[in-house]
């Protein structure tokens, strides 16, 4: 009896110690991935962080373009133009965001801007 106790109770928390792990690692994953995608006529960024990084990514993307585009909610799906008429496309949402320029609708300066804008994502993710 005291065999299948102990069976038990070890079994419980392998089990237990299982789902923390997968927990964690859905919820609290540290990896990054950033690709980076330019053709003659586009540019574009894919990057996927951890999630609870999402709100101040938005506040530092905001604060780099100079725009009140962003709001404090995470999910964002919609093209943006600046003041100086550069336009682009973003989706985010927690842990992930996308962002495309269409060269041929933009000039090099604002092609340039998100461009930087995209090397300064890189560094921004890199940090945290």
């Amino acid at each position: 009896m005291r065999k299948l106790f102990f069976a038990l109770l070890l079994g419980t928390i392998f089990v237990f110690a299982c789902f923390a792990f997968v927990f964690h690692q859905l919820y609290n994953n540290n990896n990054i991935s950033i690709r980076v995608k330019e053709t003659d006529d586009s540019y574009s960024l894919y990057a996927s962080y951890n999630r609870h990084n999402a709100r101040r990514l938005q506040h530092f993307i905001s604060k780099s373009l100079h725009t009140n585009h962003f709001s404090d909610n995470s999910y964002m799906n919609s093209y943006i133009t600046l003041e100086d008429n550069t336009h682009f496309y973003i989706k985010t949402r927690p842990g992930n965001l996308y962002l495309k320029l269409d060269k041929r609708n933009n000039d090099e300066e604002g092609y340039i801007r998100i461009k930087k804008l995209g090397e300064e994502i890189k560094r921004k993710l890199a940090e945290d």
